[in-house]
């Protein structure tokens, strides 16, 4: 008896010890993230605020867009299977941009509905949330919290990081990718091999990520894990987490990873065809290295903070540059990634096309977060020693070598009158991180140099971002929001001038809360080509904002048999019907149709004839939709090539088209299984410690 109670004393006491030691590290963690907190509000506030628009095409056309179909899907009390208003319907369920399982995605589609402005906060939460776990991944390899928040702050403004909202979803796998690592460090550090935070990002890292982004995330992990763990002669535990981790979060991931991999060879850009191209504006050549330095671009920006410029200068002197996972990887990713002046790729990328799935990675610029990652977190190792260094000389040695550094990439490179304060900027920075330590007495005031360091960084990253945001306050009324937007390729790619950038022009948009819903698509059923208007803006924002039955969308995801479309056949059928109940008899007997309901998985139709027929719906055919009259199931047929069609009898019937992917299904059942599995396994795990580690007697 007096065992029993002994060990339900246990059972009591140890979850609330748990819980006691959790609240006390959070509340240590509490002023740093709040300082983190701060700088990122005042550094944002004019995205935070809706003041300024991201204006790049990508996200107006793109991730709005998309984002907004889904809430809209959701709103409707359906799952976004089926896009009816892009490329005369396409299986949205296989589209690479699907974020539909997103849980950011889902909190802003079921709160506000989603909108311009909600995705772009979203955004921005994501890159404080990234920011967040550079702190924790510093914080975990045993600096100090000042330094982990200095790292943590460099990462949220860094110009990669400030760029990347404009450029789809690859802002997600950016910022959740911290976190994966972090998981890693703390399963190393505890002896174990199975991390619940790897787990949940690598899950949302693919499910809300860009997929070919993170392709290239998992093989950077897997070769800093390898080396890592061969390092610190754990190379057990380092497989047996990149197995788990890996094989729980792509188990968890399989509603999009499924259907994808099934449509991959239908699509020309995940067909492993696309592959890339030597292109010199669209590839990161060693020139465009130089902004790391000194921030005054807007477009190719690797720039990620003074501290880590006078991070690596202090190794250098102090002779640490040994070999480290970290600084191997931050050089291999961006071996990976750099090209030459005319955009040919380097031989490392060359050979990892021999790698699965590896011919996916494209944009190769677009992916420089991961050696400015692994680049923050080795350089700012070495804060603590800069701030507590007690030898002048060393001092003054590393802040001359990297002011020498930079002033030669300024006078060869750079133009001197253009970029004359920002030169001054920089060297300016450079001296006082190696100067405030000296006079704030860091070790013996370290929430004052905490508070002065993220002072001096509101300033840095303030003035670089106020010098080369090209976004514009937007217009408004009630109804709309005019935003001035540019194409991506549009922004000066030289040191040599300021950051101009061509073809801008003012698109009109919808303001929040006035976007019809699915369902009146049926007010307007004809199909619009825009094949005539790829370049005019407002009417293709407005084709998708207002749901209209469009033949063209502005991205690559296009399937082989819709390109096939392009040219005549697809002017053709512009201003058409999306269905017509076609006539079987000679003569032209009475018939009616009306589009009844749709969604993203079906439509629904009301016909009417004294003979037979034949119902058109002008939607691309797929082997997934079935059909049924009044209830039962009828073949669907091509029709028209690319189209689909039903043999429909005369009289008064219901016909339904409703879209069926069994992959889907299937790829739902082994989420939630392993979803379960993983949360009983959790409970197991700590029945089995609370009953196995309390005191006995």
């Amino acid at each position: 008896m007096l065992k029993f109670q002994i060990m339900i004393a246990g059972f009591v006491d140890l979850p609330m010890k748990a819980l006691e030691k959790l609240k006390a590290s959070f509340f240590s963690h509490l002023p740093y993230a709040a300082l983190m907190a701060v700088v990122h509000a005042v550094v944002y506030r004019d995205y935070w605020t809706g003041h300024k628009i991201i204006g790049s095409r990508d996200f107006l056309f793109l991730e709005v867009p998309t984002a907004n179909f889904n809430a809209d899907c959701l709103a409707s009390g359906s799952y976004p299977l089926w896009n009816p208003f892009i490329n005369f319907g396409f299986p949205w369920v296989e589209h690479y941009l699907n974020t539909s399982f997103s849980l950011t995605h889902l909190f802003a589609a079921f709160i506000s509905g989603s909108n311009l402005e909600i995705v772009q906060r979203e955004l921005f939460f994501w890159i404080f949330l990234g920011g967040a776990g550079i702190y924790l991944c510093l914080h975990e390899l045993g600096k100090s919290k000042v330094s982990a928040m200095i790292a943590g702050i460099c990462f949220m403004f860094s110009g990669q990081i400030f760029m990347l909202p404009s450029e789809n979803y690859m802002i997600y796998n950016a910022c959740a990718f911290p976190f994966i690592i972090y998981g890693y460090l703390r399963a190393r550090n505890s002896g174990g091999a199975l991390s619940l935070v790897s787990i949940f990002f690598m899950t949302q890292f693919l499910l809300a990520g860009y997929i070919a982004t993170a392709v290239l995330g998992c093989y950077l992990l897997i070769f800093y894990v390898l080396f890592d763990s061969l390092l610190e002669k754990k190379i057990i535990s380092g497989l047996k987490f990149l197995a788990l981790t890996f094989i729980i979060s792509l188990l968890l991931s399989a509603p999009k990873l499924l259907p994808l991999y099934m449509g991959m060879k239908a699509t020309a850009r995940l067909s492993g065809d696309y592959g890339s191209v030597a292109d010199p504006f669209n590839l990161l050549s060693l020139y465009d290295l130089q902004s790391l330095l000194i921030p005054v671009k807007y477009f190719f920006s690797v720039y990620a903070g003074i501290p880590c410029v006078a991070g690596l200068a202090y190794c250098i002197v102090k002779k640490r540059l040994r070999p480290d996972p970290l600084l191997i990887l931050a050089v291999l990713s961006g071996w990976l990634l750099i090209t030459d002046e005319f955009g040919n790729l380097s031989w490392l990328r060359q050979v990892s096309y021999n790698l699965p799935f590896a011919r996916l990675v494209r944009v190769e610029w677009l992916h420089w977060y991961y050696p400015t990652i692994f680049a923050i977190l080795y350089c700012c190792q070495f804060l603590d020693d800069i701030f507590s260094e007690a030898d002048i000389k060393v001092r003054i040695a590393a802040a001359l070598g990297s002011v020498v550094v930079v002033s030669g990439f300024f006078l060869w490179q750079y133009d001197t009158n253009l970029h004359l304060i920002a030169y001054l900027t920089s060297v300016s920075m450079l001296v006082l991180w190696f100067v405030l330590p000296h006079f704030l007495k860091f070790e013996r005031h370290p929430a004052v140099f905490a508070l002065a360091a993220a002072l001096l960084l509101s300033i840095e990253f303030g003035a670089f971002i106020e010098r080369v945001d090209i976004n514009e306050p937007p217009r408004r009324d009630e109804r709309y929001i005019e935003i001035r937007t540019t194409d991506q390729w549009g922004a000066s790619h030289s040191f040599r001038d300021d950051n101009r950038v061509s073809k801008m022009k003012y698109i009109v948009y919808l303001r929040d809360g006035t976007r019809p819903s699915i369902d009146e698509s049926r007010k307007w059923p004809y199909l619009i080509s825009a094949q005539e208007s790829q370049w005019q803006e407002n009417l293709l924002v407005d084709l998708v904002n207002q749901k209209r039955f469009a033949g063209w969308w502005n991205n690559a995801m296009v399937s082989f048999e819709f390109g096939r479309m392009y040219g005549a056949e697809l002017d053709a059928l512009d201003r058409s019907p999306l269905y017509a109940l076609i006539d079987r008899a000679a003569a032209s007997p009475n018939k009616t149709v009306s589009l009844d309901n749709v969604s993203c998985s079906g439509f629904t139709f009301s016909t009417e004839s004294d003979a037979d027929g034949a119902l058109l719906l002008n939607q691309m055919w797929d082997r997934r939709w079935r059909a049924y009259i009044d209830g039962a199931e009828t073949p669907v047929e091509r029709a028209n090539t690319h189209f689909m069609g039903v043999d429909v009898p005369g009289g008064r019937h219901t016909v339904r088209f409703a879209f069926r992917d069994n992959i889907f299904y299937l790829s739902l059942c082994i989420s939630f299984l392993t979803l379960a599995a993983l949360v009983l396994l959790m409970l197991l795990r700590k029945r089995s410690f609370y009953f196995t580690r309390g005191p006995v007697v």
